[in-house]
């Protein structure tokens, strides 16, 4: 992600969404880095629509051309397929549907 201009104070990061549970797949736990940086962990045990909010403080934003760069990376172990599951014919690895992100100062 990236901002047209270094934050001065601290933004947040926003995210909806919906983990995937169901049987087996009882619980996702999602990590969030930022620039390397773990800035939120959080661990889902119900397959209702969550809001999850982290701080991303202004020195943690990459600096280039003038820019705020954000390398955004997810970490969802738990993710499985739902024909590991027996659920299904879906072969994809499922963890979390991202519904919206929206970055905003905190």
């Amino acid at each position: 992600m990236q901002l047209t201009s270094p934050p001065r104070e601290a933004c947040v990061i926003r995210v909806e969404g919906a983990p995937f549970i169901e049987g087996q797949a009882n619980r996702q736990t999602v990590t969030l880095y930022v620039n390397g940086l773990r800035l939120g962990w959080w661990s889902l045990t119900d397959a209702r629509r969550v809001v999850l909010e982290a701080r991303i403080e202004p020195e943690q934003w990459l600096i280039r051309d003038g820019m705020a760069i954000g390398d955004v990376r997810w970490h969802i172990p738990q993710s499985v397929s739902p024909s590991e599951l027996g659920i299904g014919a879906d072969e994809r690895q499922l963890g979390f549907c991202f519904m919206s992100i929206t970055v905003a100062s905190a």
